[in-house]
């Protein structure tokens, strides 16, 4: 692979990246382990074909919707960072240092979990490997840093090929449960299936159902973390974004229902791994092996991934004066090298510490959920405010879109707040801890004047 033009560090990040990256950092960054997870929660929430079909359709509907307002932000303002950028510009620099820090502690956090994962499963393929190997998990961590340290095509470049793998991987299987799968076994268990709710417990069912799947679709905006390196981003973002959501949800939907075709909604319903059923019923006895090794793999990718996001926060962030100035350094190949650096550093921590930050994890989760409805308000805040903004993509349906998204944004927040009184308190308390570091870099700008 050749090497990458030569900027300065004054020049910033390069505008090397092209629809085939975008495509495949939306594809690869949603289609993860929660296609293989929940299945089996949607099924015991929900086990009727039509009533689960349904959830899978209505939050890829909501992915679309959110798609299209990140087009219009990551076109308007093509910055890195994604939801730190549009918090900034639209709600001033605290909301955007809140938005930023906890993106950032989200996704260190959640690289530290998948190298945990990835140990647990190199343990369950080869025993010798030990299942709490703290020193191997580091390897890890500073190996995939490597390679994000080398440049932005060879860090995309990984992600571009372990995507299309990770694609035909999906793709056989859809194949192969289409071919064998008949559904022959289903009458037989259709006795056997749990009863459908009604009423208000059918309404409460199919909100925790369809908030199981919006996590599925999360990562539609991954892209625009990047629009500071796409080439031609006023068409080539909208392309890729919206390319990969519709990808996603083919896919998504191919396997809801190869899965019904090879297996009784009883089977499916409260399974942990629903898919892996469906696989196991065509490799037999090595679906297992198989099972395992894939999902090491798309660990791995969520891993090469994590890093590119993190680092791309803490960029953007510091060139804000909201980080360590030397944050926004960058080499050769076009990485944020120190912004890595910092960001592999965090997740060192959280490895070392893994058995206390459980909370700290379920604390970011609804910051995630907190940055949808940022993303949604800002758009409506930039249109009124900053009216004359270029905008080579514009939402479509504005407002009646947006506001839908809006709507779903902040009801899906409801019902994680509701369902985690608790774990509210300590996202207030993050909130709390954040300000005087806020103001500690506001005032670090001030005098430095960087």
């Amino acid at each position: 692979m050749s090497s990458d033009p030569s900027p300065s560090s004054s020049q910033g990040l390069l505008r090397v990246l092209g629809l085939v990256t975008g495509l495949a950092v939306t594809f690869g960054g949603i289609v993860s382990l929660g296609i293989l997870r929940a299945p089996g929660e949607i099924a015991e929430q929900l086990p009727d074909p039509w009533w689960y079909m349904s959830v899978w359709i209505i939050a890829g509907l909501f992915a679309l919707l959110g798609t299209a307002s990140a087009a219009e932000m990551a076109t308007s303002l093509p910055r890195a960072g994604a939801y730190y950028a549009y918090a900034h510009r639209a709600f001033g620099p605290f909301v955007g240092f809140v938005s930023g820090w906890t993106d950032w502690l989200n996704w260190c956090g959640a690289t530290a979990v998948t190298i945990i994962v990835i140990i647990e499963y190199l343990h369950l393929l080869t025993p010798a490997v030990s299942s709490e190997n703290i020193p191997l998990a580091a390897a890890i961590a500073v190996a995939f840093a490597l390679v994000q340290w080398r440049g932005v095509r060879w860090g995309s470049g990984v992600h571009n090929v372990t995507s299309i793998i990770k694609s035909l991987i999906f793709a056989a299987l859809i194949i192969t449960c289409f071919i064998i799968g008949g559904g022959a076994a289903m009458p037989e268990a259709a006795a056997e299936t749990p009863q459908m709710p009604g009423g208000w417990t059918l309404i409460m069912a199919f909100v925790v159902a369809l908030r199981g799947v919006i996590y599925a679709y999360d990562g539609w905006v991954f892209t625009a973390y990047f629009s500071e390196e796409m080439k031609d981003p006023g068409r080539m973002i909208p392309r890729a974004m919206f390319g990969g959501v519709w990808i996603v949800i083919t896919v998504y939907l191919l396997i809801n229902i190869a899965v019904l075709r090879m297996l009784p909604m009883s089977e499916i319903a409260g399974a942990e791994l629903a898919v892996g059923k469906a696989i196991e019923s065509v490799f037999g006895a090595m679906a297992e092996t198989f099972i395992t090794a894939m999902l090491t793999g798309f660990m791995l990718i969520g891993l090469n991934l994590g890093y590119m996001l993190a680092s791309r926060v803490v960029y953007a962030m510091s060139c804000d004066g909201l980080f360590f100035a030397n944050c926004k350094t960058v080499n050769k190949g076009g990485t944020p090298t120190i912004a890595l650096a910092a960001s592999v550093a965090a997740t060192l921590v959280f490895l070392f510490f893994s058995s206390t930050f459980a909370k700290l994890m379920e604390v970011l989760a609804i910051f995630t959920v907190v940055n949808y409805v940022i993303l949604f308000l800002a758009v409506f805040t930039m249109r009124r405010r900053e009216p004359d903004l270029p905008r080579p993509y514009k939402a479509w349906g504005h407002p009646w879109s947006t506001g839908i998204a809006l709507i779903g944004g902040i009801a899906f927040l409801v019902g994680t707040i509701i369902s985690g009184t608790t774990t509210v308190i300590y996202a207030l308390v993050l909130v709390a801890v954040s300000s005087p570091v806020y103001v500690l870099f506001r005032r670090v700008k001030r005098r430095t004047g960087k």
